[in-house]
């Protein structure tokens, strides 16, 4: 079977990139087009139509190859924040997450109630997750000796590392394992995207059988998985079958939120197993999952709502939560990426259950600003990124924390910064642009859905807001 688009995209693959790469934002044509046209992140698989192959899609993520040849993992351990013990409400924290299972297909009903009890638990883990994030890139950096920020009470059990890649062709951690002091609980925090490797790891979603899982899964992440399960097996069974840990949480952000679904599984299904045949009490594995991908199949999801205690966790306008689509993922054939089978034309995927949706209404410093988000505009599309897929989740917790937290909670678009110490700061910003998106200036047009309409697959809405 020949997937659609597949001549075309051939030719276009070739001409694109260079397109691509020669586009300058500084031109009085774009800059008038940039002010003029966005794009609403608000349904980007339906109003893309990305269910089914397309050329232009196709060809969209072929341009993704250009992009990882760039991808860096620039050092900044400076950016790292302290990680507050205490909630807002003077609560330790963390504290295990209460057992929701089976997870609803959506959202929860009691988002309110849930935020309020569990917020300052959810702050520790994205802040404990970003400051890996930063920090892991450093290892090959010459001189480099500024040290993993660690939360108060706790101590670095493990640092599990990927096969070398990057500039420095060094082995780059992708998860941290903590231990309380009193040695109860066990935190793995496993950050995102760092490098051309992983970001091909995030793009092979043609589907794979794997026995560690019902249904099937996603071959890029499944392989990223099944590198890091065998020392954490290991701590597991030494630590929670043999030892005293009574408490697990696996956690993780965009690249690191799939692999701790994949991860947090099969941890339940091994303590399962052996903490039943060794006669101890069993433990639910809490996963605050941060701007998750969807991994999986329905077949896989309903099993995963059954037995993982976790939280999906997604800000509103944050496009990775969305992909690879639901209920269907288109197949490209010819892509750099592995993404088509004989006779595949699609892959069909699902989220886990669990939701939590994140607002900018509801973040604790300058919302306003927060709200222009809701429309992406090409020559800004990188801070864009920035603020939605990253940003937005320490910015949104930290009002969760003891008082202090939202100042290092990366939350401002906007003001003067004292430099690039300043973790008030989303990173990149403050935008130096008089407004940012365009939309705060007068859109013209708006490709895609309002962003609280999703009646329409497609829509063009003229005179914009």
């Amino acid at each position: 079977m020949q997937l659609p688009g597949a001549n075309a995209q051939s030719i276009y693959r070739g001409i694109l990139p260079a397109v691509f790469n020669n586009f300058s934002c500084s031109s009085k044509a774009t800059n008038v087009l940039d002010k003029t046209l966005t794009v609403s992140p608000a349904n980007i698989c339906k109003d893309f139509g990305m269910g089914s192959p397309n050329v232009l899609t196709c060809t969209g993520l072929d341009l993704l190859d250009d992009l990882t040849k760039r991808v860096t993992g620039d050092c900044t351990p400076h950016k790292q924040a302290p990680v507050a013990s205490k909630s807002a409400t003077g609560e330790a924290i963390p504290q295990p997450l209460p057992d929701r299972r089976p997870l609803p297909p959506g959202a929860f009903d009691d988002t309110d109630a849930l935020l309020a009890a569990e917020g300052g638990t959810h702050y520790w883990y994205i802040t404990n997750v970003i400051n890996l994030f930063l920090w892991a890139p450093c290892q090959g950096a010459a001189g480099f000796a500024t040290p993993l920020v660690m939360p108060e009470g706790w101590s670095l059990l493990h640092m599990e590392s990927t096969p070398p890649q990057g500039p420095y062709k060094i082995a780059i951690p992708m998860y941290a394992v903590l231990k309380s002091g009193d040695g109860k609980q066990l935190a793995v925090v496993i950050r995102g995207t760092r490098t051309a490797v992983e970001w091909q790891v995030d793009m092979t979603y043609v589907q794979t059988k794997d026995a560690s899982y019902p249904g099937l899964v996603s071959k890029g992440f499944s392989f990223g998985a099944a590198l890091l399960w065998p020392a954490l097996e290991s701590i597991l069974l030494k630590e929670v079958v043999q030892g005293g840990v009574t408490d697990v949480t696996i956690s993780g952000h965009s690249l690191g939120a799939a692999l701790a679904t994949l991860l947090a599984y099969r941890a339940q299904v091994l303590l399962d197993d052996k903490l039943a045949a060794a006669g101890k009490p069993l433990v639910a594995v809490g996963a605050p999952l941060f701007a998750p991908p969807n991994v999986g199949s329905d077949a896989f999801v309903a099993d995963f709502n059954k037995r993982v205690n976790a939280r999906r966790i997604a800000f509103q306008w944050d496009i990775i939560p969305q992909v690879p689509c639901a209920p269907r993922m288109m197949a490209c054939q010819g892509s750099i990426f592995t993404t088509a089978l004989p006779g595949i034309s699609s892959w069909n995927y699902a989220p886990v259950g669990g939701d939590i949706t994140l607002t900018a209404a509801g973040m604790p410093v300058q919302p306003q600003a927060w709200q222009k988000l809701e429309t992406i505009n090409g020559c800004r599309i990188l801070p864009w990124a920035i603020a939605t897929h990253v940003c937005s989740y320490p910015c949104f917790y930290s009002k969760s924390a003891a008082a202090g937290a939202p100042e290092y909670g990366r939350c401002k678009l906007w003001g003067q910064s004292k430099g690039k110490l300043d973790a008030s700061f989303c990173s990149g910003y403050p935008y130096h642009e008089p407004e940012y998106p365009s939309k705060g200036m007068g859109s013209k047009v708006v490709v895609g859905n309002k962003p609280h309409d999703n009646s329409k697959p497609f829509e063009l809405i003229i005179g914009g807001k």
